[in-house]
């Protein structure tokens, strides 16, 4: 047995970049490709999108995610999606087990 110490970059998407819309009122600032910032806006690749465009994978199975809150001190505030990519409202209370953010790098 053993272990091996890795680095990774993790990145929680809010519900605006990934094209849900506001979360509790609030919309977090998202980033055209070209890197021009806009508000109220999903990320290009999920404008229009639909809950089967947002699926997660791990090892090629579907998984429940977090999204990044913008009140991270309220749990209440915290979603996440399900393995087949609709949004629940369950909070912070029942995360299914869900990925705590997903790696980037």
């Amino acid at each position: 047995y053993g272990y091996e110490d890795t680095i990774e970059t993790i990145f929680e998407p809010s519900m605006t970049e990934l094209g849900y819309g506001k979360n509790n009122n609030i919309s977090e600032t998202a980033v055209n490709a070209d890197g021009t910032l806009k508000t109220e806006a999903a990320w290009d690749l999920y404008v229009g999108a639909s809950n089967a465009d947002r699926i997660m994978l791990h090892n090629g199975t579907a998984r429940y995610y977090w999204h990044r809150s913008p009140n991270p001190s309220n749990a209440s505030d915290v979603r996440i999606s399900y393995p087949a990519g609709s949004l629940h409202d369950s909070l912070a209370s029942g995360s299914f087990g869900v990925s705590g953010g997903l790696c980037v790098g």
